[in-house]
């Protein structure tokens, strides 16, 4: 296809079990989980992909867990599947937090849902958030861009939930939202063949503008599915 994919820190993806979260833009994400996807690491996504042919049968066979969110106690039940499963076989749960891909055309955060901080909190577990320049410049339908370049990944240092409790989430997610903005401000705009390589914010430039982004933003906080029942 023409797209390359660097990873910055791809070594703390060894850190498991954890929850491992991820700004979602668009369709282009699945190349980057194939590239990204640590061993025995699985998804989460909505029931209805399941019997999509080909898409769904190979997610099945991945141990992809399918949520079904018209009904809560069966969500529940499969999130709790979800975390023993990687607790016993210390493996991944791989989640996008902003519960829909956001098609931005610029560097951008929707806001956080509570659900991936609950599980990690619920087992104990680190978070371990990943942050990936926007790649609408590379692939946008509502743009018209099919280009060939270069998608840029920073994996931020791991956060603990040991010793946290369900009082501890909104102050949890806000760190978070607080970081991972930071890091896409930094990372930019993906690198397009052919045309001049975008200048990267320092890490104080890219604190102030996710400031000033957050500052502005009326979005109001998403209701979790969660807590959920203790799990063993």
């Amino acid at each position: 296809m023409g797209i390359k994919i660097n990873i910055n820190g791809a070594e703390k993806l060894e850190g498991l079990p954890a929850i491992l979260i991820s700004n979602h833009q668009s369709e282009m994400d699945i190349l980057i989980l194939g590239k990204v996807f640590p061993k025995k690491c699985v998804v989460t996504a909505k029931k209805q992909l399941k019997y999509i042919p080909f898409l769904g049968w190979f997610m099945s066979l991945s141990g992809t867990f399918f949520l079904d969110r018209s009904n809560k106690e069966k969500a529940i039940s499969t999130l709790n599947n979800a975390l023993s499963d990687l607790k016993e076989n210390k493996g991944g749960l791989y989640m996008f937090p902003e519960g829909t891909r956001s098609y931005a055309q610029k560097p951008t955060l929707l806001p956080l849902k509570k659900g991936a901080f609950h599980l990690a909190v619920q087992a104990q577990i680190p978070i371990i958030p990943l942050v990936v320049s926007n790649t609408s410049n590379i692939y946008s339908i509502s743009q018209k861009n099919f280009n060939t370049g270069t998608i840029n990944i920073e994996v931020l240092d791991p956060i603990e939930t040991k010793g946290l409790t369900k009082d501890d989430v909104n102050r949890l997610v806000e760190e978070t939202q607080s970081k991972m903005q930071a890091a896409i401000m930094s990372l930019g705009m993906s690198e397009v063949d052919g045309e001049e390589r975008q200048i990267r914010l320092t890490d104080e430039e890219a604190v102030t503008q996710s400031t000033l982004s957050a500052s502005t933003s009326d979005a109001e906080e998403s209701t979790s599915l969660l807590p959920l029942p203790t799990t063993k």
